[in-house]
């Protein structure tokens, strides 16, 4: 009989400065209750908007780290960093890779870099025009959890929205077609999630707050599509680095899967696609944290890049 496993110290990272903050505190809150679940030693610590950074200074050194973080400073590289520098072992990608990974237009030119298809698009500043006919999607560079994120279908609102820029934005071809999400855990693809929002567009407001937004978890679609969009989330998952967790968002266009984007650490709401695809195997809450802390904690910290 195999001798059970030692629970684990864990610290658990919620809120933050990003516009997710919120979205980042239900996740840590499912996350705890899981790990709590599967018998670890579980703290939590909700991360101030002002100099988040002093808190993770109070983090002993024996803990793994879960940062349940979405958003640029939080899922983007500057909580990693600040965590590689502390010595502490944490889930997710390391800060480097999570840099890329947070920001659109680097991932657009890692996918075409490796063969990945993707809508045309650019990124535009304010003040500056859309190189993007209409229908057109603007969504902010570095945020997450569809921020931001808008459809539009005229030139009046294309102009609307580039006098409402505040930063730079991807611009890319609105291309019509079934969306999917590919989730990747330790190397492996889970089963891939079908997204039916009844706006016609996964934004902020379908994946959180609307009740009518379809999943559909292992979806029928034909064996040469489902093949596209596994390999397509493998080489994206190697090309940036991934590092225990991820997601991949396609839009199923005429020739085949359009990358959209990737996100470094998913949800773990009650709305959430990752461990909704984990349930469908048998994998429960709990098991999946179980094995992101254990994973990260048999890795031990990163090292400090000099």
């Amino acid at each position: 009989m195999a001798k059970p496993q030692e629970p684990l110290n864990v610290t658990v990272l919620s809120g933050g400065p990003d516009a997710e903050a919120e979205i980042s505190r239900k996740s840590a809150a499912a996350i705890s209750r899981a790990l709590r679940s599967a018998g670890h030693r579980v703290h939590e610590l909700n991360l101030p908007t002002d100099q988040p950074e002093l808190l993770l200074l109070d983090i002993p050194q024996d803990h793994v780290v879960f940062p349940a973080l979405h958003g640029p400073w939080g899922e983007g590289g500057g909580a990693q960093v600040e965590l590689t520098n502390l010595g502490l072992p944490f889930v997710g990608f390391g800060a480097e890779a999570a840099e890329v990974a947070m920001d659109k237009s680097q991932t657009r030119d890692l996918a075409t870099q490796h063969g990945v298809a993707v809508a045309p698009g650019a990124v535009i500043h304010p003040g500056s025009p859309s190189p993007c006919p209409p229908p057109c999607i603007f969504k902010p560079l570095d945020e997450g959890s569809s921020v931001g994120l808008e459809l539009l279908h005229t030139e009046e609102d294309v102009a609307r929205a580039l006098q409402h820029l505040t930063g730079p934005t991807l611009c890319e071809s609105f291309v019509p077609g079934r969306e999917f999400t590919v989730p990747w855990v330790l190397g492996e693809i889970l089963p891939i999630v079908e997204i039916i929002p009844a706006t016609g567009i996964y934004d902020h407001e379908a994946k959180y707050h609307r009740s009518d937004t379809v999943f559909t978890v292992d979806p029928a679609i034909p064996s040469d599509v489902q093949a596209a969009l596994i390999m397509a989330t493998k080489v994206m998952a190697e090309g940036l680095r991934a590092r225990h967790l991820g997601r991949a968002d396609f839009i199923l266009g005429p020739q085949g899967p359009i990358f959209l984007e990737w996100n470094a650490m998913p949800g773990f709401t009650t709305n959430s696609l990752l461990p909704r695809a984990a349930a469908h195997i048998g994998i429960s809450l709990p098991d999946l944290t179980d094995r992101l802390v254990r994973a990260a904690h048999a890795q031990g910290p990163i090292q400090p890049i000099d």
